[in-house]
């Protein structure tokens, strides 16, 4: 019937915008799966839902919503330093921080996660794997460190850095420097 069809896309909407204020609003995409039936994908700050690093997934398929649980391990990267693009010397020394939320729903320990390089450039001067200095809870935040030099070459250099438990990474952050 067309009319419940009408109905069910305002229904979606009414209830994406009861779930999500206005301000935090994410990025949404609907599509119709039959008749009477709508199917909603939510993406968070542009990242796909089927990113390591999305701490939710949300569904919404009409009659019903349902909501994904919080993932075990997850991220948000707060706050870095340097700032992406930094000028720097060739050579130069610095020390690269990152501050990340656990906005997954198990606590990172100093025993079982790590904090390590990727890929990308080879800045780094102390080693490419760290222990997390404390454990984490969930919601808790923590600053990591790395002692690094700028490349010697002129040009834009790009070092990514994440967190793991074992082989299982489950955040990525990044660092950009531009050598004058």
């Amino acid at each position: 019937m067309k009319i419940s069809h009408y109905v069910s896309s305002a229904m979606v909407g009414i209830l994406l915008l009861a779930v999500f204020s206005a301000s935090a609003m994410p990025a949404t995409q609907a599509a119709a799966l039959s008749e009477g039936m709508v199917g909603i994908s939510v993406y968070a700050e542009g990242d796909v839902l089927a990113s390591a690093g999305a701490p939710y997934a949300f569904t919404a398929d009409l009659p019903g919503l349902s909501v994904a649980a919080k993932k075990d391990y997850a991220c948000s990267l707060l706050s870095q330093s340097p700032k992406d693009w930094a000028k720097m010397k060739p050579r130069q020394d610095f020390d690269a921080r990152w501050t990340v939320l656990n906005t997954g729903k198990k606590t990172w320990m100093t025993s079982g996660t790590d904090y390590k390089y990727i890929r990308g450039a080879n800045m780094h001067t102390k080693g490419s794997v760290f222990d997390m200095p404390k454990n984490v809870a969930a919601d808790g935040k923590i600053a990591l460190y790395v002692d690094m030099n700028a490349p010697k070459q002129k040009g834009t250099y790009v070092t990514y850095w994440g967190l793991a438990n074992g082989s299982q990474h489950f955040c990525q952050f990044y660092l950009i420097v531009t050598v004058k």
